[in-house]
């Protein structure tokens, strides 16, 4: 038996295509430009399914999009790329398992760079606009807050304004003499 799937039907409730949204879409599209991938979150909800036993009894399951809602806030976009692109990439993987800095990883390099910031004597304020520098391009998919950022992110960032010595994104121990120890 093969399996496939299948979107059918009109956006049941709506969806969050606002006007504002499709203006802004279409101006880069008439200025030639790409509007690039616009992350949204999406129910699906399963529907009737059909069985065609002549191709050996393959199933095609529909599916109607119940709400779509595109995410405009940068933040939360970023967040949603990523969980897409992990999501994503797990699945490719067939189950092999990927690279998951986490959430304590992400803590500890928070830690270092609020410890970084209060030695320089910078505000939150200062941080961001130093991070929005480093981050700008809106289609790299990084978040413009910090404080919510991913790991490889914060990483990237505290190494690169001196907040920590050469880490590695592991979390094992550093090898760079950092640590008070002599250099040959």
């Amino acid at each position: 038996m093969t399996i496939s799937a299948s979107l059918v039907g009109k956006i049941g409730g709506g969806h969050g295509l606002t006007e504002d949204i499709l203006k802004a879409v279409h101006a880069e599209l008439v200025k030639g430009k790409s509007p690039g991938l616009i992350p949204a979150l999406v129910l699906l909800q399963p529907g009737p399914y059909s069985t065609d036993p002549s191709k050996g009894n393959k199933v095609d399951l529909k599916f109607k999009v119940v709400r779509l809602e595109p995410v405009t806030d940068e933040a939360d976009a970023s967040r949603i790329r990523e969980a897409i692109s992990d999501a994503y990439n797990a699945r490719e993987d067939d189950g092999q398992a990927t690279l998951d800095l986490g959430e304590e990883a992400a803590q500890r390099y928070l830690a270092y760079i609020e410890e970084w910031r209060k030695e320089q004597g910078l505000t939150a304020k200062d941080v961001k606009t130093q991070w929005a520098e480093r981050f700008a391009a809106p289609e790299s998919g990084i978040t413009l807050n910090y404080k919510t950022a991913a790991p490889n992110h914060l990483h990237e960032f505290a190494l690169a304004v001196g907040a920590m010595t050469d880490e590695p994104v592991d979390g094992t121990e550093s090898t760079d003499g950092a640590d008070g120890g002599s250099e040959a």
